[in-house]
């Protein structure tokens, strides 16, 4: 009877496994490639709200984030430079050596990046064009 169970629980849980193990993202990197910019982040308790941000661009610091066709990105975060990779099957970039998953909506064109408790959300400024992105 236990294998009867088992069996049934099996089938009935075989095709979720094929759907979730084939859901990953159907983004391509035409999709996100771009330059973004950083409107809204938080750390700890501390969070940070696009004016506040537009404040410290208006003084001359910049957080931007460009995102490349060929897998890789470049972050420049108040003037600390980071370079990325990305992998749009698990959501995540990668750099020194931890992964921040992240989300992206498409119609929008934000990008919001999470490590540690913290996140970071970027709106696309641009489209990426030519052969310097990718």
């Amino acid at each position: 009877m236990r294998q009867k169970s088992l069996a049934r629980l099996m089938l009935v849980l075989l095709p979720l496994v094929l759907v979730l193990t084939a859901c990953g993202s159907s983004l391509n990197p035409e999709d996100v490639a771009g330059n973004y910019v950083l409107i809204s982040m938080t750390a700890a308790d501390h969070s940070v709200n696009t004016q506040s941000i537009q404040e410290l661009y208006d003084q001359g610091y910049v957080a931007t984030m460009t995102v490349r066709k060929d897998g890789t990105a470049a972050m420049d975060i108040f003037g600390k430079k980071i370079e990325l990779t990305y992998d749009l099957g698990k959501m995540v970039f990668r750099g020194g050596g931890a992964d921040a998953p992240f989300t992206y909506e498409e119609n929008d064109g934000i990008i919001s990046v999470t490590q540690d408790g913290s996140s970071m959300t970027f709106r696309r400024q641009t489209a990426v064009s030519g052969s310097d992105q990718g």
